[in-house]
């Protein structure tokens, strides 16, 4: 496929590499020169140094040919400005990512019935490439017409992160110990992440002598161990500061994660440090299911806007380096759970080693990037959340969607791209390569590559996934889920496409 990319920053190169790893024909547009130069530096990806909305900039990176644009630059407005101004010159599927979720709460998402209309307005109509974009724009008032507003803008997707990573920290204090979590095939499956610590009594045990002791149904299917990812089997051992990513239904989450040593213990105060935008959306959001949190902001205009638009929430302001207030929240006030959300990333990572230092049970910490993940998981932090790869992974997942095989129903990505999660439909006529043959044989004909393990099947309407052994077999109409190794996808993917007939 062809990609456009407006934003040489972390979202936008991140994308942009990926995507080129798997083979698509990648162009970046920014209007940094300095960016630009680096992003030439990478296989497989062109830069274009211009300004996303721009006419000649998109002519260059070939808009009439693009089969997706996706702008990420740092800017709400000029990633609006930029997918409406690709709709008028081409017919690319259009995605923005938003700061602000003001946009995406709108759900501003076009149906496949709507891009068929867009197909017949254009013929009809005669464009002109250097009018200025959104300059006939209706009014927006009720939901319907905020909509019609959407289509007309040329936004197919509109993507944001600040409620998404409000909701994963408040699972995350919700089940203490809980790194990620989520949902597979409609919520009837969910995968989590979780990290090893020195308390599991199952270090450097291997998983065949563990498998009889978790819960079911749960089937650990991927291991992180610093920067390396792992598809592990019988053999592998479990590590202390290993990351374990497991596929289970909802309601086992809690008994799952006591397993590795995290008791079930509810979360009573909470502390939030720093109240930009994805602290005062985590903030609303806790308030929301139940919480009364504090915050420490060190802006006073900033503490007093945020203080004057909650019901539940004390707002503190104070410098959160100057480190007795983290001491007198967490030994004095008895704050038992610390988010740190801060966008300097080594000052947040070093208030949450010292509020883990202090005793808070569960600390979860803003990062950008993941290199110093090993650390801070040795010192303690309970969960690392990055909003820009948060925002980067939803984008490709919707990419992949798109550019589904016929019988590919779901995908997940971990890391930086290094192992998917798969969910497959076998046709109700079957498929001669998997069904009908045990799982020990499959393996021993080597037909599920060394990078790729089935780590669940869902057969019909059964509410609970049953789990692979030796004589399990794979019949028509199931859905099998599996992790695989970037490297093995397009293995697997023969494996399970449908027969030729």
């Amino acid at each position: 496929m062809n990609l456009i990319i407006v934003g040489a920053g972390e979202v936008g190169t991140y994308l942009a590499r990926i995507l080129a790893q798997e083979g698509h024909h990648i162009t970046v547009i920014d209007s940094s020169e300095a960016a630009c130069k680096e992003v030439n530096k990478l296989d497989g990806i062109t830069a274009v140094n211009g300004n996303g909305s721009s006419t000649s900039a998109l002519e260059e990176a070939g808009i009439e040919k693009a089969d997706f644009f996706i702008s990420v630059t740092n800017l709400d407005e000029v990633n609006m400005l930029s997918c409406m101004k690709a709709k008028k010159l081409g017919d690319p599927i259009t995605i923005a990512g938003m700061r602000d979720s003001t946009y995406s709460d709108e759900n501003f998402k076009l149906t496949e019935e709507d891009r068929k209309q867009d197909k017949k307005k254009k013929k009809k109509k005669k464009k002109d490439p250097d009018e200025a974009p959104g300059e006939e724009e209706p009014e927006v008032e009720s939901n319907g017409e905020k909509e019609g507003a959407a289509k007309d803008m040329g936004i197919d997707l509109v993507l944001g992160t600040e409620d998404t990573v409000a909701q994963q920290i408040g699972n995350m204090l919700k089940s203490p110990g809980l790194s990620s979590h989520q949902f597979l095939h409609d919520r009837r499956l969910v995968l989590i992440e979780n990290s090893v610590k020195d308390h599991f009594s199952g270090i450097e045990k291997k998983l065949s002598e563990l498998k009889d002791q978790i819960p079911e149904p749960g089937n650990l299917i991927a291991i992180q161990r610093e920067s390396e990812f792992i598809i592990p089997d019988g053999d592998t051992e479990l590590l202390e500061n290993d990351q374990v990513f497991t596929l289970t239904v909802n309601d086992k989450v809690d008994e799952y994660l006591e397993f590795f040593g995290f008791p079930k213990q509810e979360v009573h105060q909470i502390l939030i440090v720093g109240c930009g935008t994805i602290g005062y959306h985590t903030a609303r959001h806790l308030e929301q299911i139940g919480y009364s949190p504090t915050i420490i902001e060190s802006d006073q205009q900033r503490a007093e806007w945020a203080a004057s638009r909650f019901k539940r929430t004390t707002v503190m302001q104070y410098d959160a380096t100057e480190i007795d207030i983290i001491r007198e929240q967490v030994e004095q006030e008895g704050k038992d759970a610390v988010a740190v959300l801060l966008k300097q990333e080594e000052t947040a990572l070093l208030i949450s080693m010292y509020a883990k230092h202090l005793g808070a049970r569960q600390v979860i910490c803003r990062v950008d990037d993941f290199k110093f993940a090993p650390i801070a998981y040795q010192a303690g932090v309970d969960s690392l959340i990055s909003p820009q790869r948060a925002l980067a992974q939803r984008i490709l997942e919707e990419v992949r969607r798109v550019n589904l095989t016929s019988n590919m129903t779901d995908t997940i990505v971990l890391g930086d791209n290094e192992i998917e999660i798969l969910d497959f439909k076998i046709p109700p006529e079957g498929n001669d390569k998997v069904c009908g043959t045990p799982m020990s044989e499959l393996n021993e004909k080597k037909r599920i590559p060394a990078g790729a393990m089935i780590g669940a099947i869902l057969r019909g309407d059964s509410s609970e996934p049953e789990l692979p052994r030796g004589d399990t077999i794979i019949n028509p109409g199931d859905h099998v889920i599996l992790s695989v190794k970037t490297k093995d996808i397009k293995t697997v993917e023969k494996l399970f496409a449908p027969d030729s007939k």
